[in-house]
């Protein structure tokens, strides 16, 4: 277990939208743009940082999520991959113990779920994951020991291997719904109303 006041939460949000065809964070989710789901969801919680890394170009996205509170963590070159971003949250973690890793794109995450990751997290594997049927997945939590590491990686690797040697909390499909095409967010816009967690699930 580790509390909330020594983990920075890093939100990886500089992606290039390559496959929805156009940005997608301040698209609208059920009233809200995508990327405020998360913001909320983490704000929840006393975290030592709270880091957003988004393209150093998007000026309207990065105003949204200074106005949420986050501090914002400038990717140069989106090109590079997931990797740079998780590099650059890291780097501006300062002394947080651990970093929680959430991308922007998955809006279904819940409160009762980072929890569980908080309360699963073991100093000595220094790792835990979310988890769809056996392969780990953000949001991860993740140890200052595996931060070297961590640096030497390159293109959208991102912390993949780690993840798959840490502990997984086996996690709901649904939970882990992301938007990476207009049709995932029109169909999950006009489910709503049946989403098993229904709406109150979205951000709380």
């Amino acid at each position: 277990m580790i509390s909330p006041q020594e983990v920075a939460v890093v939100i990886l949000a500089a992606g290039r939208s390559t496959r929805f065809g156009r940005p997608k964070l301040l698209e609208q989710l059920y009233g809200e743009p995508v990327v405020g789901h998360i913001l909320r969801v983490a704000d929840k919680f006393t975290f030592a940082n709270k880091l957003a890394v988004v393209p150093a170009s998007s000026a309207p996205l990065k105003g949204f999520i200074e106005t949420a509170g986050f501090q914002i963590i400038a990717n140069d070159d989106p090109s590079a991959g997931l990797s740079l971003s998780l590099q650059l949250g890291i780097a501006a973690s300062g002394d947080a113990v651990a970093v929680l890793v959430l991308l922007a794109d998955m809006p279904l995450i819940t409160e009762s779920h980072l929890d569980r990751l908080l309360k699963a997290y073991d100093p000595v594997v220094g790792c835990v994951a979310s988890s769809l049927q056996g392969v780990g997945q953000p949001p991860a939590l993740i140890g200052r020991k595996h931060f070297k590491s961590l640096a030497s990686l390159n293109g959208d690797q991102g912390a993949r291997d780690l993840i798959r040697n840490g502990q997984l909390i086996e996690t709901d499909a649904d939970l882990l719904a992301d938007i990476d095409e207009p049709e995932t967010l029109e169909r999950l816009n006009l489910a709503k109303n049946a989403m098993p967690y229904g709406t109150e699930g979205v951000g709380q």
